[in-house]
């Protein structure tokens, strides 16, 4: 509701609230004729009376300028709507069977005939006001008559994303259509403007509208007979000025959309519905190293990229070729912060087409994009399932996570992670090579991943895969209807058994995997050779109270081990010779000690402080006898 409020110091000066108080305009009392108007613009004192906006005069020139200047904007603005819709169809219909088709220019063109004819009419009506100023010195009663009718705008604004699109699709489709509109635009009448920016200008009309009136009704007085008409006015431009800024919103959208699938140089990716959510850099840790890929989230997909070119150094304006479009419906993220060996800032991406392991810049951006990516696939999953009707109840949690060997890409562990094959033990070599199971994603020897079964994420190609993945893989063939999955069972190939004497022996207290559930610590640590003085790292697990010493994370093997109980534990405050040209490097070093055997010591290092304390407090559980 309207609420007014006049000050009481001269009774010229005036203020109106609107909105609910959140604007307060100064007003002024007299309005004059357009013919004072420009008898006062030629006096050389005119200029300073236009400043002195709280004089009567100077507000009232006002208000006759802006009114004049509501109807010479309407002008322009009608000029290039002809521009467009008269002019521009002309040039081009001459030789329209050899440019484009009738019906596509008149696409291009769509709501121009309708704009043009409703703005030829309130050009008329602001022309007549004008002309007439002295005897009827209003102009907002036109606007609450007719504005109705500029919802046509918000229509237009809607449908202007899949218009431009076409448009920009004509212009490469049909090469004389293109070489029309360059030469049109080089026609004195456009003044160096492009059809894309005529076709923008209805989108910036309703904001004009709403910044002119707002104008004209900051210098009106509250008792003019224009004053009470000027809110209305301003009141439907800025309802239906609303309704177009959430089209507009959906525009902005679109624009994002077109610019990335310029990028990527895929005509398709723009689809009904679908929105970019997110996009950015992040590190993908392979199995050999760490690549920068960009990421990009859509409402349906996740689009795993790699970019091979940079415009103006900015990463948002890279070039991108997609290597993989993700479904998000069975797409799955993981937080790998509780993984020994992992960083803090690692999560993990589970889905049929792929599946790998991300790393963020920082622990905000991983939950960033760890959010973002849960939400849109939760959003589509209930989208989807409001289509089945056969979905009465909610799938639990627990059926919905589940993976099924050969139906999910796995992840694959990193190689440095691994020395050894993760069945058989045998240590990599040269001639000893790396092979990934395609089922479960662990490192093996040649011989312990020769089977071969259909995957259901290779389309029911025949891979490679490990004995274990073999046997569940076809007994879930088996026990789903092996008559008709015949085709596939006759993929299954099993290897053949290793070669006398190539099986490693080993012995019962090594048999500990380093990433056996229930260890009291784990991590690297860098032990002290004896004999050469020099530190060596390793990876070392706490369990049971012993500690096992590995050559990396992921092995199934240990090289030694080392029982603590019965040892003491001691942190090393004092310098000693191999720690001088380490800064603090005392107060990271701790060892175990048997308070009999003087002679017996281990002495270990770790990064830092906290793991430090860590280690210290674990291993001083562990040597104490509960």
């Amino acid at each position: 509701q309207t609420s007014k409020q006049k000050s009481i110091d001269s009774g010229k000066k005036i203020f109106i609230n609107f909105h609910n108080g959140e604007r307060k305009y100064p007003m002024v009392a007299d309005k004059p004729s357009f013919n004072s108007y420009n008898r006062r613009s030629t006096d050389p004192g005119s200029e300073e009376n236009e400043e002195e906006e709280n004089t009567d005069f100077g507000s009232s020139q006002k208000v006759a300028k802006i009114a004049r200047e509501i109807m010479t904007s309407e002008e322009a603005y009608v000029n290039n709507l002809k521009l467009l819709n008269v002019d521009f169809r002309a040039f081009v219909s001459k030789e329209i069977d050899d440019a484009i088709p009738p019906c596509e220019l008149n696409k291009i063109l769509s709501y121009f005939p309708e704009l043009q004819l409703l703005n030829s009419d309130l050009l008329n009506d602001f022309t007549s006001r004008i002309r007439n100023w002295d005897s009827n010195p209003k102009i907002a009663d036109i606007m609450v008559i007719k504005g109705k009718f500029l919802l046509i705008y918000a229509s237009y604004i809607k449908e202007f994303p899949r218009n431009s699109q076409f448009y920009q699709e004509c212009l490469k489709k049909y090469p004389k259509f293109r070489e029309l509109v360059l030469a049109f635009q080089l026609k004195k009448e456009c003044r160096n403007l492009k059809i894309e920016h005529l076709m923008l200008e209805p989108i910036q009309r309703l904001p004009r509208y709403k910044l002119l009136f707002e104008r004209y009704v900051k210098n009106l007085p509250v008792g003019d007979p224009d004053y009470e008409v000027s809110l209305e006015a301003l009141e439907i431009i800025l309802k239906i000025a609303d309704k177009a800024n959430t089209e507009l919103k959906e525009y902005d959208e679109f624009k994002k959309m077109l610019n990335l699938q310029s990028r990527v140089n895929e005509s398709d990716l723009i689809q009904p519905d679908r929105e970019l959510f997110k996009e950015g850099e992040l590190l993908k840790i392979s199995r050999n190293s760490v690549d920068p890929r960009y990421i990009v989230l859509l409402s349906d997909i996740l689009l795993y990229t790699t970019s091979y070119s940079i415009l103006a150094g900015d990463p948002a304006n890279t070039n991108l070729r997609i290597h993989y479009k993700i479904p998000l419906i069975k797409l799955k993220v993981d937080d790998l912060a509780d993984e020994i060996d992992a960083e803090e800032t690692d999560f993990q991406i589970i889905s049929s087409v792929r599946s790998f392991v991300l790393r963020a810049n920082s622990l905000e951006e991983k939950i960033e994009w760890m959010k973002a990516i849960n939400d849109a696939a939760t959003s589509l999953r209930t989208k989807r399932s409001t289509f089945d009707l056969q979905k009465s109840k909610e799938i639990p949690e627990e059926e919905e996570k589940e993976i099924i060997l050969g139906e999910t890409a796995p992840v694959w562990i990193p190689d440095k992670k691994v020395s050894m094959c993760q069945k058989c033990a045998i240590e990599f070599s040269v001639l000893t090579r790396r092979h990934h199971c395609r089922g479960c994603g662990i490192v093996t020897c040649f011989y312990c991943s020769d089977n071969r079964a259909p995957l259901k994420y290779l389309n029911y190609k025949s891979d490679r895969v490990c004995d274990e993945c073999f046997d569940s893989i076809k007994e879930e063939y088996y026990y789903q209807d092996a008559k008709a999955n015949s085709q596939y069972l006759s993929l299954f190939r099993k290897r053949e058994e290793h070669k006398s004497g190539s099986l490693r022996t080993v012995p019962n207290r090594l048999k500990m995997k380093a990433n056996a559930e229930g260890a009291q610590a784990a991590g690297y640590l860098r032990k002290r050779v004896v004999k050469s003085g020099k530190w060596k790292k390793s990876w070392f697990v706490l369990k049971d109270n012993v500690l096992y010493a590995y050559k990396a994370s992921s092995d199934t093997v240990a090289i030694d081990t080392f029982p603590v109980l019965g040892l003491e534990v001691e942190v090393i405050s004092e310098k000693i010779e191999d720690l001088n040209n380490e800064p603090n490097g005392s107060s990271v070093v701790f060892q175990l000690i048997h308070a009999g055997l003087q002679k017996y010591s281990l002495c270990f290092k770790t990064e830092n402080e906290q793991q430090l304390q860590k280690w210290v407090k674990a291993l001083q559980e562990a040597s104490t006898l509960s």
